[in-house]
């Protein structure tokens, strides 16, 4: 018996644990600060990090016909050209469970945006560019 509660409490702790840290950068708006990764490609910054939208859930609604409290986002922004593009997607419904997932590495699906000014992408690419 004692075996057996040593190994579980090995096990429970030897689990590596995850936590975000999500700072607000526009009204509804957050990004995990902990999973922003930085890289330089022939002299250009890159970065790459999560999102979490609460604005979008109207129109995400509208086309699962669902109810939703959240759209998480895995993007990358070229700072240099000032261009963002959506990797991954999640959907979560009111209890937080995943209703829908998408990703978009096929090259043919990935979405180049051009960083508007005065937007929410503009507020992500100064906090994530800086």
């Amino acid at each position: 018996m004692n075996k057996i509660i040593i190994l579980w409490s090995v096990l429970l702790f030897a689990v590596p644990a995850y936590a975000t840290n999500w700072v607000e950068v526009a009204s509804g708006t957050y990004i995990d600060i902990d999973s922003i990764k930085r890289n330089v490609s022939q002299g250009e910054l890159i970065t790459i990090y999560w999102v979490k939208d609460l604005n979008r859930r109207a129109k995400i609604e509208e086309l699962l016909n669902k109810k939703t409290s959240k759209v998480i986002h895995k993007e990358v922004t070229y700072c240099g050209r000032r261009i963002n593009i959506i990797l991954e997607s999640y959907v979560y419904d009111e209890q937080d469970s995943l209703i829908r997932s998408y990703t978009f590495y096929d090259v043919g699906t990935l979405n180049h945006r051009s960083i508007v000014p005065d937007s929410v992408g503009e507020a992500i690419y100064d906090f994530v560019c800086k």
